[in-house]
């Protein structure tokens, strides 16, 4: 469980040229008086849902959306590390 999930917060470990995994590497969790998603699967599985929907809505993560949609020639990432 992740306090909050955003681009900064995950790394790309890079298994082969084409394969790519990501890592969360920051804020490892929770943020509540009462952890309720640490003792309940049920709660947990609502609250990833949560915070997986506004990760994904995020402006930087729609560009690379975008561009991951369009055609490429080559087989690169979709964001460079400086648009990252």
């Amino acid at each position: 469980m992740t306090m909050s999930l955003k681009p900064q917060n995950i790394l790309c470990h890079r298994i082969s040229e084409s394969e790519v995994t990501p890592v969360v590497c920051d804020n490892i969790g929770e943020s509540t008086l009462i952890p309720l998603a640490t003792w309940s699967k049920w709660c947990c599985l609502r609250k990833q849902e949560r915070l997986w929907k506004r990760f994904i809505a995020q402006p930087a993560l729609a560009i690379a959306l975008q561009k991951d949609l369009q055609p490429r020639e080559s087989k690169t990432l979709a964001l460079t590390s400086r648009e990252a």
